[in-house]
């Protein structure tokens, strides 16, 4: 990971504020989701846990319901573990190339998410980071530029996105 301080010893590159949010909404956000994810992690954790103990004691049949339980159960168990771990961490900063764009229709295609793939800079293992950026940041954008984002370790919740320099050197947009 390349954790850097905030805005202390970055370079003096020409920069552009293309997303700015306060820490304490971000946070907040996570807390929402927390709320929401560790219950029905739980549930469907204790569902399935309930689910192959039948199956082991009484019918090989409840290994069926085990797998139906036990897949939602590991992708919701991930999100509330990310979101617990946000808040109990500090943000970091990121700064790397964009190597991806793309968007994607959600929850029954009626809104769209837009995504951000990052290859983080200085980093000997080539690293990469997964952002979720709203629509107006993410057509001030190219891939190939350079930015430095502000945002939670674990769930890459974005508090601020900075474009610090383009293809060429310089700041730009997408057209």
């Amino acid at each position: 990971m390349s954790a850097q301080p905030p805005s202390g010893s970055r370079s003096q590159s020409p920069t552009r504020v293309l997303l700015e949010q306060s820490e304490g909404a971000t946070r907040r956000g996570i807390l929402r989701k927390a709320l929401v994810f560790t219950p029905a992690a739980l549930l469907f954790v204790g569902v399935t846990l309930a689910a192959l103990y039948n199956a082991v004691t009484n019918s090989m049949g409840a290994l069926v319901g085990a797998v139906v339980f036990g897949i939602p159960a590991a992708a919701l168990t991930y999100e509330a573990w990310s979101c617990l771990g946000d808040l109990r961490s500090e943000p970091m900063t990121t700064r790397g190339v964009v190597t991806r764009m793309w968007h994607k229709g959600t929850v029954l295609w009626m809104t769209r998410s837009y995504y951000l793939l990052v290859n983080v800079s200085g980093n000997p293992r080539g690293e990469q980071r997964f952002f979720v950026v709203p629509q107006e940041t993410y057509l001030q954008l190219d891939e190939g530029r350079t930015i430095e984002v502000r945002h939670w370790p674990h769930t890459n919740a974005v508090i601020a996105l900075e474009e610090v320099e383009g293809r060429s050197g310089r700041a730009g947009s997408r057209g």
